[in-house]
């Protein structure tokens, strides 16, 4: 079986593990919930099983094999963006 295919396959069983990972980081974990104990966990694992399933040239997987991976434009959700633009605020205004 191919590791992509394991990842989708048992994407509950791997959640559930780093779950429990996630609970062992204390004191940063003791009044969490599994919501934000698994923070973003199933993207990311979904990225890395798409990542693994696009195929590539010879000349790719040896430029990630030397740590020189394409970079790929980061998209920003309308809520964390939101978030940034609120943030940014807050800093100009309390500083001024």
């Amino acid at each position: 079986m191919r590791l992509a295919s394991f990842i989708l396959r048992d994407m509950e069983t791997i959640l559930g593990q780093w779950e429990a990972f996630a609970l062992t980081l204390l004191p940063a974990a003791a009044n969490m919930k599994s919501l934000a104990l698994r923070d973003h966990a199933q993207q990311i694992l979904e990225a890395v099983a798409k990542d693994l399933s696009t195929s590539q040239t010879k000349e790719a997987q040896r430029e990630k094999s030397m740590g020189r991976a394409p970079q790929r434009k980061i998209v920003v959700e309308p809520c964390f963006d939101r978030f940034l633009v609120e943030l940014r605020h807050r800093v100009v205004t309390e500083s001024d």
